[in-house]
């Protein structure tokens, strides 16, 4: 693969990752 796949897919990785902590965030603030 070449490195622009990679970067793609780490940035990916990481927006999805702080989607789904921004949304239990969200939806859950009592849990912290």
């Amino acid at each position: 693969m070449d490195q622009n796949w990679i970067a793609f897919l780490i940035t990916a990785d990481v927006m999805a990752f702080l989607l789904i902590l921004g949304l239990r965030t969200w939806l859950l603030p009592e849990e912290k």
